[in-house]
């Protein structure tokens, strides 16, 4: 959990409220004008819920028989349900050091725009909302819940989220989150997937719960300064090295690794029935179009 020393300083604070203020109303804009009304059909609910009892018809399943309350009327009666239309949400974020890591510095601003959009969705909808911020170790979790104090809670976390000085294991935040699920949920894992084999993990996951993997791509080729020879280290392994960033092979390189870690957490996400999210600099446009491929395929 966060420390005293972790915490974010005055000015820090001040321009982080200040953009979770626009982002806050950038996500109610959005979510009316794009996802409300969608939403619902894109993503299901955690299956039946006892809605009232009825007397027996030809073709009933008997395993819906109400037996206390036959054997009292002396009449077969049965149990109906009804589809349950609330979710439970989960936001899990990496905060390891490689998620501060690149030369954009608009990662960690589309991560707590994206994070804002959900929420928005959520709260919007009555669904629980709950919140999970992890590295190499759990750092904060909120169960998913309908109360306004937790999604308070929330958007505070949120505000003070910041990456910790370590690396990403994601087979911890993985397992935990299968044990502390009860009820069938959405889980939007926030990460950039640096982090040892974890696909068993991810697919005892994906088994009882509804996944989407979320990677923030670099856009290197419109971030990167042609600045020469510049001496890159990597924030995890601590691994340094020199890259002439002048080079338009190096760039073009950078670019197609970008897009293989893109299409490598596809093919991982298809092999486990989860699913993948690549969110580019066109946020809201990538969303939009995940949404309405889900759309596409629940038909």
């Amino acid at each position: 959990m966060r420390t005293t020393s972790e915490q974010l300083n005055e000015h820090e604070l001040a321009e982080l409220t200040s953009e979770l203020r626009r982002i806050r109303v950038f996500s109610k804009r959005f979510v009316e004008s794009e996802l409300q009304g969608n939403y619902r059909t894109k993503f299901k609910g955690s299956g039946l819920i006892f809605s009232d009892l009825r007397e027996y018809q030809p073709g009933d399943d008997v395993k819906h028989i109400h037996w206390k309350v036959t054997a009292r009327t002396k009449r077969p009666f049965v149990k109906t349900y009804e589809e349950e239309r609330q979710l439970s949400v989960l936001l899990a974020i990496d905060e390891s050091s490689s998620m501060s890591s690149g030369i954009s510095a608009s990662r960690n601003k589309r991560l707590r725009l994206f994070s804002g959009l959900v929420a928005t969705l959520a709260r919007k909808n009555g669904d629980l909302l709950g919140f999970l911020t992890f590295g190499k170790i759990i750092h904060d979790f909120v169960k998913p819940s309908g109360a306004r104090s937790s999604y308070q809670r929330i958007w505070k976390l949120l505000l003070e989220s910041r990456p910790f000085h370590e690396a990403t294991d994601l087979n911890a935040p993985l397992q935990f989150m299968s044990k502390q699920l009860r009820k069938h949920s959405v889980v939007f894992l926030c990460s950039d997937f640096v982090s040892p084999v974890f696909e068993e993990s991810l697919k005892r996951l994906s088994v009882s719960h509804d996944v989407v993997c979320v990677y923030l791509k670099e856009d290197w080729s419109a971030a990167l300064p042609r600045g020469g020879l510049v001496e890159f280290e990597d924030p995890e392994s601590g691994r340094r090295r020199i890259l002439d960033t002048s080079s338009r092979k190096v760039r073009r390189s950078l670019e197609d690794r970008e897009e293989w870690k893109a299409d490598s957490l596809r093919k991982l996400c298809r092999s486990v029935r989860a699913e993948a999210l690549i969110l580019s600099s066109n946020l809201a446009q990538d969303f939009r179009n995940f949404m309405r491929a889900r759309e596409r395929r629940s038909r």
